[in-house]
């Protein structure tokens, strides 16, 4: 909960250094899919957040892919989808592709 305000707060995700297709910002279709993946150090109720995401064109690929945005840009693709798991990364928001606007707690 203390993460998911703080994002809200500053209107800002950060980017992990790592992941399932390589380093960037992780979402889900679902709130149920999400949450499973949920790395809280933090003590309090785990939640997850909600928000609206343009992912443009989807490169997918299998888990331990590691691309990069820099990739993403050379195969003229915006984010990333995992094969076979509702796993999907976008490298970062510098062009402001989650509506920090729509980001809200789901419980």
């Amino acid at each position: 909960m203390t993460n998911a305000t703080s994002i809200i707060k500053q209107k800002q995700f950060r980017a992990g250094n790592h992941g399932f297709v390589g380093p960037g910002i992780y979402f889900s279709r679902t709130p149920e899919y999400a949450r499973r993946y949920c790395q809280c150090r933090t003590p309090g109720p785990r939640v997850v957040l909600q928000c609206e995401v343009k992912l443009g064109n989807i490169k997918r690929a299998l888990k331990g892919h590691n691309g990069t945005g820099q990739d993403l840009k050379d195969e003229g693709c915006d984010s990333y989808e995992e094969i076979n798991r509702d796993s999907l990364m976008l490298p970062d928001n510098h062009d402001g592709q989650i509506d920090m606007d729509s980001v809200h707690i789901h419980y």
